[in-house]
This record gives C-alpha cells, structure tokens and sequence, in this order.
C-alpha cells in the first residue's frame, strides 16, 4: 500500500471527489465524523431501502426481467410503506374481531337490535356464564333461564326478567356483559377484512415482482452520496481555511491509475511509504486455493499490515482437520459428490463454497479411508474380502489417537516457525531469536524423543536433550526483548519459559478433540447400520423398505450433527492454538476503495 496526500481548493474539491469516486481506487482516511442531518436522513433512507428490499424478496413470487426497470424507487418506497401500514391496521383489526368471535361463539347468532327493543319494553336481558358442573336445574324453577350451549366445562345462559321483576339475581355464576354484535355479524366482518388484507397482498406481491430493480438503484445511489457526503463534510481545512487536505491509501497495482487521472488533472499530491504508526488497510493477495478459506478466517480477523498474512497457512491444516473430525470414507464421497453435482448449476458468487466442499470431502475421504470407516462400517473388523490387501495398512483407534497429537504438535512447532519469520518481517532478525530458541528446541526434542522410540539412538537420547536445553536457553533468556537490560531479559525468559511450558501443553491436548469427534461420528455410523440391520427382520419386503429409509435418514443426520462438529473444532484449533502460537495480532480493517456501488 501507498499512502497519497492530496491539497485541492476548496472550491474544486467537490468536482475533485466525484473524480475519484468514479475512478475507485483508493481507500479514504475520514478524520473526523460529523452527525450532520442530512447526513442522518440518508442513512435512515439507506436503511429503510434495504429493509423494504429485504421484506420484497422474501414475498417474491412470480419475478419478472426488472434488470431495466426504470421506476421511481422513492415512489416504490412509500407505495410499500403506506400498504404495509394498511396491512398492518387491517391484520390488527382481524385480530380484533377474531378475539371478538371467540368471545360471542357460545352465545350463537342474535339480532343485537331485537336486543334493544326487549330492553326499551322493559324486558331485561342478562348474560351468565358458569362452570357446567355448579349449573343447578333448580335454578329454571325460581328464574326464565335459557340455556345458550353447555359442554364439560362452561355452561353459558340467559336470564329474562320482566317489568314486574327486579329482584336480584342469587346464584352461583357469574354475570358478563353481552358480545356487542352477534357471531353472523362478526364472521361477515371477518371475511371483508381477509379480503382486505388478501388485496393489499396481492399488490405487495405484484411490486415485488416487478420493482426490485428500481429499489436497489436508488439505494445504491443513497450510499453513494452518503460516502460522498460524509467524506466531503469530513475534510479538514488548511492554509486559511482555502484548501483540503484528503489522505487516502492505494495498492500498488493501482498506483499507474491512480497517478495517470491525478497527472491528467494537473492535482497537487503527495506520496509515501506506510510508517509503522500507520493504520495500513488490508488487501489480502492469496491463490485460488488459499482464497477458500478467506470467509472463514476473516470471521476472527484480518492481519495487521506488517504480519504474515495466515490464510495460506490455515487452508491445508483446516482441511486435514475437517477430513479427521468427520471421519468417513463414504461421507467424504457424499461430499465430493454433491458440491460436483451443484458446482455447475449455481452462481459465480457460490462457486467457491461449493469448491471449498470438493476439498473438504477429500480430507475426509483420505482420513476415512486411514481409519477404516466407511458408512459406519469398520473395515478393520470387517470380513470383506476385498479389504484383505491393505486392512494391515488401516490405522486403529489407538494410533489414530496418537495421530491426532502428532498433527497439533506439527501445527504448534510450524506456528512458531510462522512467528519468528513474522518478527522477523515486522521488527527484525534480533526479534526472532528468542523464538528461534523455542523453535529449535521443541522441534530437536520432537526429533530426538522419535529417533529414540525408532531405535536409532539408545538410552543415552536424554544426554542429547540435555545438551538441546543448555543451547536453546542462551536466546530464550537472553534475546528475548533486544531493547532491554540483562536482568530483565531473564526475568522475561523465565517467565516465558513458564507461560509458554504449560501453555503447549494445553494447546497440544485440545488436538485430542480431532480423535474424539472422528470416533464418535464412526460409533454413530456403526449404531446406525446396527438398528437397520435389526430392522430387516421384520419381513422381506417392509423390513428392506424401512432398512432403506431409515439407512438414508439416520446417515444424514449423522452427516448433519458430524459436519456442524467438524467446521466449528478446527475453526477452534486454528483462532486460538495455532493463531496464538503463530503470534497472530490481527485487528487489520479491510482495504475498501472510495467508488460508486
């Protein structure tokens, strides 16, 4: 990256600003942040924009070509909110008066006005509502009752009292007022408002199939000026208040663009190299292979501008990784499979995914194939007879144990082999000696503790380890901070010494989790194909259809479970063991060229 530092009058610098901003090639430093209102009104708009967008392409039903559409998105815009409010209003008014059937249901069907009329002659109406085993037969003796509907649970009535009869009424239930319309009246509401709400979907449906085009063009022209704006508003004065000063970064592979527009335009500028003060954007430059894990590493972070970038270095252990936790040889073919299938028929943008599957099915063929598993079967135990040629070259459950410790002591030393080539980058060969020390020590005890379970060296390894610590411990307690007094560069290697001790420790354990997810999904398989096998049982036909069905389900809920499993462990291993011994600082913001979207 390259660092340019324009000086435009004050005047120009508005037509200088769309100059760049159709050019789109550098990365704007903002020094300040003004709120202003106008600047607050389109982000709402721009907000609003992409919510009701959002809200359109969930209901989009029978889309047409819009990619031309030239409609007033501001017009779609208010269209659709004043039928969402509508809808809103409508769908609050159903709930109202469904609320209201529910309530009137036991009373049946009444003209409310013959109600009126009874109470004008004097005639009183009075509503009751009781559980159904306190109704007493007593009480049609001393009251003009009319059971209206009783079940096991409610019983529900009237009591008409005449002019003559205004003694109050003494029993066991309680009085309510009268539904205000009947249950005929409230279902013809009903119908008017679903037919309501079904028109003013209808219409939400038909924007929706036609105006998309016209929303996303005006969205993108609200951030457009929003970016325009606010970098406009932003810009300090300078030289009494008569010219802008803008500070903006550019890759290198821009920079005969970039300079080409600014030569042609006659711009005063200036251009340096980043300090180690500079806050550097990020333009991460990886191969095809590496850029498929991109996505997932960019969940953490991205480097600081100054350090390794790790991608490269996460793709082939994150695939090994994924392949080990999931274990199985026929998975992995189900994998491979299907992301080949699908490849051809998605879109660019999914492509990369799906290629990312490709490789992922390929660890886990290899790592089922080395354990043996395949589809939950154990070829080890197995009596295939096509499985006599190589099962001595399958690895059991106890040596796959023992290669899951051996692949995160290879990615331990091989991060802080990456982190002293990243000191090395960032502050120079003296800042990388005391991580050499390490580095040579664990990989040399490594080393030694193998030659010696291999029978190449005898009893006498421990001599040879002994000689390893007194060498590894000149840089690791005296080179470990180049700027500091002898005394606390020991007081810094001892603690370093404890820290990093128990520390590799820890990490080197949580690669057991590796094994521990390979077995368990090769133990779910093995459950699966057992529960089937018993389900042959029940008769020739039936049993095989159910063996089948339930073969593909249970496996696929496998796959489910096991995958969710096998993305998050080394996802886990990769940010906290291997990042951590790799000395990954990270917080690096991404590389975003000032551009028309």
């Amino acid at each position: 990256m390259l660092k340019y530092t324009f000086l435009v009058y004050h005047k120009e610098y508005a037509a200088f600003l769309k100059d760049l901003q159709k050019l789109g090639v550098i990365h704007i430093v903002e020094k300040k942040e003004k709120t202003l209102e106008s600047v607050h009104q389109k982000i709402l708009l721009s907000n609003e924009l992409q919510e009701t967008i959002k809200y359109l392409q969930s209901r989009r039903l029978e889309a047409k070509n819009d990619a031309e559409d030239d409609t007033d998105g501001l017009l779609v815009l208010d269209e659709v909110n004043r039928l969402k409010e509508k809808l809103e209003n409508l769908k609050q008014q159903l709930a109202t008066v469904q609320k209201q059937m529910g309530y009137a249901e036991p009373w049946g069907n009444y003209n409310t006005l013959t109600l009126l009329n009874l109470k004008e002659c004097g005639y009183k109406i009075r509503f009751f509502t009781c559980a159904s085993r306190h109704y007493m037969q007593e009480w049609e003796k001393e009251y003009d009752i009319f059971l209206i509907s009783r079940d096991k649970s409610v019983a529900n009535f009237v009591i008409i009292q005449g002019p003559d009869q205004e003694k109050d009424v003494k029993i066991d239930a309680e009085e309510i007022h009268p539904p205000e319309k009947s249950l005929n009246e409230l279902r013809e509401t009903e119908k008017e408002l679903a037919d309501l709400i079904g028109k003013g979907e209808a219409e939400l449906d038909k924007i929706a199939s036609g105006n998309l085009a016209g929303l996303e063009k005006i969205r993108k022209k609200v951030e457009n000026e929003l970016l325009f704006e606010r970098i406009l508003l932003n810009t300090p004065l300078q030289s009494g208040e008569k010219v802008k000063v803008l500070e903006g970064w550019v890759p290198d592979s821009k920079k005969p663009k970039l300079e080409n527009f600014l030569s042609s335009n006659n711009y005063l500028y200036f251009e340096e190299k980043p300090t180690p003060k500079d806050k550097v954007p990020i333009l991460l430059k990886n191969s095809r292979f590496s850029r498929l894990v991109e996505p997932i590493c960019d969940l953490y972070s991205l480097p600081e501008y100054r350090e390794l970038d790790l991608v490269p270095f996460v793709a082939p252990f994150f695939m090994m990784f994924f392949g080990f936790c999931l274990g199985d040889a026929g998975y992995g073919l189900l994998y491979l499979l299907v992301a080949t299938l699908f490849k051809s028929k998605v879109s660019e943008k999914l492509r990369p995914i799906l290629t990312l599957g490709q490789f992922l099915g390929i660890g886990t063929f290899i790592f089922g194939a080395v354990s043996g598993t395949l589809f939950g079967m154990d070829l080890i135990k197995s009596d295939f007879s096509w499985t006599g040629g190589f099962k001595d070259l399958l690895l059991s459950p106890d040596k796959m144990f023992y290669l899951a410790l051996g692949m995160g002591l290879f990615q331990i030393i091989f991060g802080i082999g990456v982190k002293a080539f990243n000191r090395i980058r960032q502050f120079g060969f003296a800042y990388s000696i005391g991580t050499w020390g390490w580095f040579g020590l664990i990989l040399g005890t490594t080393v030694i503790v193998a030659l010696n379970k291999l029978n190449v060296i005898g009893e006498g390894y421990a001599g040879y380890i002994k000689i390893l610590l007194l060498i590894s411990a000149v840089p690791i307690l005296f080179f470990n901070d180049p700027e500091a007094n002898v005394f606390v560069r020991i007081g810094k290697g001892l603690w370093d010494v404890y820290s990093t001790v128990t520390g590799i420790f820890g990490d080197l354990l949580s690669y057991i989790r590796l094994f521990a997810l390979g077995l368990s999904s090769a133990i779910l398989g093995y459950v699966i194909n057992s529960i089937g096998m018993s389900i042959l049982e029940i008769g020739p036909v039936i049993g095989h259809v159910l063996f089948a069905v339930f073969l593909i389900l249970g496996h696929t809920l496998n796959i489910a479970i096991a995958s969710l499993g096998a993305f998050v462990h080394p996802m886990r291993l990769t940010f906290v063991e291997f990042y951590k011994n790799a000395g990954f600082t990270g917080g690096g913001k991404k590389y975003e060229p000032f551009t028309n979207k």
